[in-house]
């Protein structure tokens, strides 16, 4: 599992590159850089750039991880360093695409319609630390979105459990509940109906870790609920 000390010499490292101003850390492990208690479980880092900015300085940029210490994965856009963090680089890619593979230097990197939409919305993209993170809310609403199977079981009841564990930050449920309603009727739907199927999955092997989180995961999924009412 990725340990926040792990994390931060990996954001240490990026910073140092030609591009460590335009990453964006999203995925659970942008959990350690937002104000919950709820421990992301990761083994990894996903960060995500503009595809723009990655082309114009593709060359320097992995020049400058081999200088910090990555190598890449061959065929991949993951990279892993000898003393332990490894990272998945994501595109942020013009909106209306779908999900997609940008390929670029050999590299075949995934850009999801979601996250590139929730990062390209005023304030869903914060700094902290030195580091831009994505926004708590639109962090959460990204993990109730994910479709795969396996890992959206994990994501969702991550999400449930932050809701739950945030529900006295006013500003955080007043943005959540913004990018909620603006779900079409037929997202929502999925949405809930896939929170709903997490809340009572907490045996399952992909969400066993966090049974101990029962609770907040139980008032997550009741302020849900409440976000939007149905027609």
């Amino acid at each position: 599992m990725l340990e926040r000390a792990q994390l931060d010499d990996l954001l240490g490292r990026l910073e140092g590159t030609c591009l460590g101003a335009h990453l964006v850390l999203v995925g659970s492990a942008a959990m350690y850089l937002s104000p919950t208690s709820i421990p992301p479980m990761t083994g990894d880092a996903d960060v995500a750039v503009a595809v723009g900015t990655l082309a114009n300085h593709l060359s320097g940029f992995l020049d400058d991880l081999k200088h910090q210490g990555f190598e890449q994965i061959e065929d991949t856009a993951t990279f892993a360093h000898a003393s332990g963090p490894t990272f998945d680089l994501l595109a942020l890619d013009e909106i209306g695409r779908g999900d997609h593979v940008v390929r670029l230097g050999g590299m075949g990197l995934l850009a999801f319609e979601d996250l590139s939409r929730l990062v390209a919305r005023p304030r869903m993209v914060r700094e902290v630390g030195g580091v831009r993170v994505l926004a708590p809310s639109a962090l959460v609403l990204s993990k109730l979105r994910t479709w795969r199977v396996a890992k959206g079981m994990r994501d969702k009841v991550q999400a449930l459990a932050m809701i739950g564990d945030m529900a006295g930050d006013e500003a955080f449920l007043a943005e959540l509940r913004m990018l909620v309603e603006e779900l079409s009727q037929e997202d929502w739907e999925d949405v809930f109906a896939d929170a709903q199927v997490a809340f009572t999955g907490l045996e399952t092997d992909e969400a066993r870790d966090y049974a101990a989180f029962a609770e907040l995961i139980g008032r997550g999924f009741s302020i849900l609920q409440s976000l939007r009412e149905s027609p």
